[in-house]
């Protein structure tokens, strides 16, 4: 059997769970609908562990009025599909294929054909593409692996935290590809576009605790979370909210003490996030929902959880907002536990 990509695969999987976090990747979305409502989605594929044959993955759409599905760009032992997103507009999707010792693009898929829109850098592969509004705009979310990583040789979970997360906006008029965050310093994940397409906000995982690397698993205190004896575990780095301006080309931070992620726009100017503190969670403070105001800066804190919220979504006409808690058990500020109901 062939292994590189097998192995290229388990590595990513690894550093987006031991070094980016994983609260925040609930948001990025696994179906997305056609603008026209009748056609879903979904990057499809798996490993056969019986047969031994390759991890292969396939961007697969599905009709939503009779349930039948068709492959549309299928990869195969040696090329990855990943991120993708539909253009609002017209309909047409934008993909990543990321081929091993070969290219790395974005691409385009639109009445049984594809084209590469534009060369992306070497070894990166997508984890959330969306469109702007308009259309005119596509931000992806890329990790760029190790060279031995690329390769599919087997490393260390120390080589695998030396991956790059970046946000990244392909001008649709030109082609042009610009790196829009710090991603020496930060590690994106998520993305969300204002209405008016004049803002991208993205979530990012920094170095908050200085130790010269950013890493979250393992920096909870778990035992102490949940009433037990408190440990030794380093804090935590934290997850922030970043505001893009695409006509200014400048970056605004969400200043907080907290893990923020699930950033959705509420209007132009209004930005709702999921926000946790999980020192805080061990005298009863639970997870929390946030409206940050882009022009006056500030936030305010409009509801609190019961649970941990995996993440939140505005409806279509703009009026709602809707939101998962999970059901399982968390602890009471005097060290007990509570059920807690899941609710939208």
């Amino acid at each position: 059997m062939h292994r590189k990509l097998f192995v290229l695969i388990g590595s990513l999987v690894l550093v987006l769970l031991t070094t980016s976090g994983c609260l925040d990747l609930f948001a990025v979305p696994g179906i997305v609908v056609s603008p026209d409502g009748s056609t879903a989605y979904f990057i499809g594929g798996g490993l056969d562990m019986e047969s031994g044959e390759d991890l292969q993955t396939s961007l697969t759409a599905l009709n939503l009025s009779d349930g039948s599905t068709e492959v549309l760009v299928e990869g195969d032992e040696n090329t990855l599909i990943s991120a993708f997103a539909v253009n609002p507009v017209d309909g047409t999707l934008a993909f990543v294929r990321s081929v091993q010792g070969g290219a790395f693009t974005l691409e385009v898929y639109n009445g049984g054909s594809t084209a590469v829109v534009v060369e992306l850098p070497t070894n990166t592969i997508g984890t959330m593409a969306a469109f702007s509004p308009d259309g005119n705009w596509l931000a992806l979310t890329l990790v760029t692996l190790p060279e031995g990583m690329a390769e599919g040789e087997e490393f260390s979970a120390e080589a695998a935290a030396t991956a790059t997360f970046g946000v990244y906006l392909v001008n649709g008029a030109d082609g042009s590809v610009t790196l829009i965050s710090d991603d020496a310093n930060t590690r994106a994940n998520t993305l969300a576009w204002s209405p008016d397409g004049s803002y991208l906000a993205y979530n990012a995982w920094v170095d908050s605790n200085g130790d010269g690397r950013i890493q979250t698993s393992g920096g909870f205190d778990m035992s102490a979370m949940m009433g037990g004896a408190s440990t030794d575990a380093p804090q935590p780095d934290l997850s922030h909210i970043f505001v893009y301006d695409v006509a200014a080309g400048s970056t605004t931070q969400i200043e907080t003490e907290t893990v923020d992620y699930g950033q959705v726009f509420l209007d132009d100017s209004t930005l709702a996030y999921v926000s946790i503190n999980f020192a805080g969670m061990m005298t009863g403070e639970m997870p929390g929902i946030n409206i940050y105001d882009i022009g006056s800066g500030e936030s305010e804190s409009v509801y609190s959880a019961q649970a941990l919220i995996s993440g939140i979504a505005l409806s279509p006409d703009g009026s709602m907002v809707a939101w998962t808690e999970s059901s399982s058990q968390m602890p009471s500020g005097s060290g007990g536990e509570e059920e807690t109901p899941s609710s939208t």
